[in-house]
């Protein structure tokens, strides 16, 4: 359930984000700067406008020649290079740009006409886009954290559960002296080995089979068998310890 939410935060992040290079949000919401005013230009005369802009905005500059006759207008960055080409302006005219970099850039406004010229200008700058662009890879960033951090917090949860299932796992103890574990000895004869000195299967396996026949009264070659299952039990019980280990 978390790593789903983890991908939901992703998913909007990058819905954001492919959204700001598609939906022209500065052509339904208003301007985050606005500037307008009216020059009045004279034959052969200049007038200029620096603005400071940020590179990833949209600029949308509205302007009106309202003096029969037209203007001359382009956009220059600090260093002066042109980078809005210069077009003549006559009637209402719209248009937008991009700065590739954040700068100041100066709008230029010349009248080579032989009249003085009236220019109605309004500059509006956008950054809808931008911002758009800046939360979703803020929210992809955040999503992407959140699915790590899910993951780290699962493998720890893993591990802590896995150590606690082996330190609480119970010691399993054998009877590993007992001559109840010797297969083919019954009550009576454990009783008569005890008699005879031998308390543990340890014990019997140490035995000599002609000595313990001599002791039990039985035959050797079934105090050969008793003292083959003791080193049989033996064997199997250290086997499991060091499984336990």
């Amino acid at each position: 359930m978390e790593l789903l939410k983890c991908a939901v935060v992703v998913a909007v992040g990058l819905s954001i984000l492919l959204s700001s290079f598609v939906v022209p949000f500065h052509q339904f919401l208003p301007a985050y700067t606005h500037w307008e005013d009216t020059y009045v230009i004279r034959p052969g005369g200049r007038a200029s406008l620096g603005i400071g802009l940020m590179s990833g905005s949209i600029v949308q500059v509205v302007l009106f020649a309202d003096g029969g006759g037209s203007i001359d207008f382009h956009v220059e960055d600090i260093e002066g290079k042109v980078v809005v080409d210069e077009r003549r302006v006559s009637g209402r005219v719209l248009l937008e740009f991009q700065p590739v970099k954040t700068d100041s850039h100066v709008f230029v406004f010349e009248n080579r006409d032989s009249s003085p010229q009236k220019m109605d200008w309004s500059i509006g700058v956008y950054y809808y886009n931008t911002t758009f662009q800046l939360a979703g890879l803020i929210m992809c960033g955040i999503g992407v954290v959140m699915i790590a951090l899910d993951r780290t917090r699962d493998r720890a949860v893993a591990g802590q559960s896995v150590t606690t299932e082996r330190q609480e796992k119970p010691k399993i103890t054998y009877p590993a002296t007992s001559l109840a574990a010797v297969e083919g000895i019954d009550l009576k004869s454990r009783e008569k080995l005890r008699d005879a000195g031998v308390g543990s299967a340890n014990g019997l396996a140490e035995c000599d089979s002609v000595e313990l026949a001599g002791k039990m009264g039985v035959s050797e070659e079934l105090a050969s068998v008793w003292i083959e299952n003791a080193k049989k039990t033996l064997a199997i019980i250290k086997e499991l310890e060091a499984t336990e280990k």
